[in-house]
């Protein structure tokens, strides 16, 4: 009973606990596949979830930056239901369209998955598509607790599982199966949770639907573009060069994605809501708290990046491949585009505050396409060494832009 309460009494620490367990079993999961598989099981694995990521964002379609709006300005079990309801009718053509676009994902990439590991991918998609909808209702009915366990099973609680299969035939149908069966798991529960949402009696009208939509267009836009830079050379890489070299790649960059994950937690997220507070109501210590924050996420990011860069060589010989040490070169490249993003990022939120969603669609929007044109180049000329260079040149132009945005709106009292 005393861990119950404490974690109910703490569940900002507990959700911080969970994430960063969670971190730590994709990481050590990471490490067993390239000691005892390699880098081409890494590298299809670092596809797959590439692809169930880009796809249930563009599949998605933010419909919920609709519903939390309307259920914020009515919080009601009434209203609750609506909104569940909402986005369960747009989930059935959603869901299935998202399963055809993963399925022809995977075919348009060579990843010769047979036609069981397919269905696994499209359960996956299908159910991640279903327990994003969920996550959000669980954090807008307050329990972010609820939502972080529910990660935690499909992205990691089932990994450990996998270990006895590495090195056999069966490794990479074993890994769909796993994810499959605990992303079902996970989903189910959070249904149960999350019960009183179900069971609208009220069928929202299409002409409902498609307003929402509309709304949401801004949003879906930016999120999209957002998600799919951030998987971009990974794709690049495997039409270019194949899974082995996306394998060497996922490493480190999962490596360096911890930066972002850790300032988010332990920056953005505190300041967060008076981030948004100060410029949403343009309040007069708004650049002074806007330097802050700012200088606290340059200061503790280069500190993490510090530190993952001295943690890497260790990791590297436990992977038993010492080819890895000619690629270490690669994650100071790749700590340096996260500290830009991350250093960037308090602008970004405030250019959010202020409402200036168009503004933040073109800039999305625009990073995305000067990153493909990058990436394809460079990776096209350079192979590997390409898509290490380019993920620094891309995270460069977004600072450049989301600084040049800011000044812009700043010079004109717009912000």
């Amino acid at each position: 009973m005393r861990l119950r309460d404490t974690i109910k009494a703490q569940p900002g620490l507990s959700s911080l606990v969970l994430h960063g367990l969670g971190l730590v079993i994709r990481l050590g999961f990471m490490l067993a596949i390239l000691r005892w598989s390699g880098s081409t099981l890494l590298g299809v694995f670092g596809l797959l979830v590439a692809i169930e990521m880009v796809i249930v964002y563009l599949c998605g379609l933010e419909f919920h930056t609709f519903t939390t709006r309307r259920y914020a300005r009515r919080p009601c079990r009434t209203m609750l239901r609506l909104c569940a309801a909402s986005h369960f009718q747009l989930l059935t053509v959603c869901a299935p369209l998202a399963v055809l676009v993963a399925v022809t994902v995977a075919l348009v990439l060579r990843l010769h998955l047979s036609a069981t590991e397919l269905v696994l991918l499209g359960t996956i998609v299908a159910t991640g598509m279903l327990s994003n909808e969920v996550g959000r209702f669980m954090v807008l009915t307050n329990r972010p607790l609820h939502s972080v366990t529910m990660t935690f099973i499909r992205t990691a609680g089932w990994q450990p599982l996998l270990l006895t299969y590495l090195g056999t035939n069966e490794e990479l149908t074993a890994l769909l199966a796993l994810w499959a069966l605990a992303s079902l798991l996970s989903v189910s529960w959070a249904l149960w949770i999350m019960r009183e949402a179900l069971g609208s009696a009220v069928r929202p009208r299409f002409r409902y639907l498609v307003r929402g939509l509309a709304l949401s267009r801004t949003y879906y836009l930016i999120a999209s573009a957002s998600v799919l830079q951030s998987n971009l050379d990974r794709f690049v890489l495997q039409m270019m060069l194949g899974p082995t070299a996306v394998g060497i790649f996922t490493f480190f960059q999962t490596l360096a994605n911890t930066l972002p994950a850790l300032v988010q937690s332990a920056v953005l997220n505190v300041w967060l809501p008076q981030l948004l507070g100060a410029f949403g109501r343009q309040t007069p210590n708004r650049m002074e708290l806007l330097s802050r924050v700012g200088r606290r996420s340059w200061a503790i990011g280069i500190g993490l990046s510090a530190a993952i860069g001295l943690t890497a060589l260790p990791l590297v010989w436990l992977t038993s491949h010492p080819e890895y040490l000619g690629w270490l070169w690669i994650l100071p490249l790749l700590l340096a585009a996260q500290i830009l993003i991350v250093g960037s990022q308090p602008l970004h939120l405030a250019i959010y505050a202020a409402h200036k969603d168009i503004s933040l669609m073109w800039l999305a929007l625009g990073s995305l396409a000067c990153g493909i044109v990058i990436s394809v180049t460079l990776v096209s000329n350079l192979g590997l060494v390409g898509a290490a260079i380019a993920s620094p040149c891309s995270a460069l132009l977004l600072w450049i832009g989301r600084r040049w945005l800011f000044k812009f709106l700043s010079a004109n009292n717009q912000i």
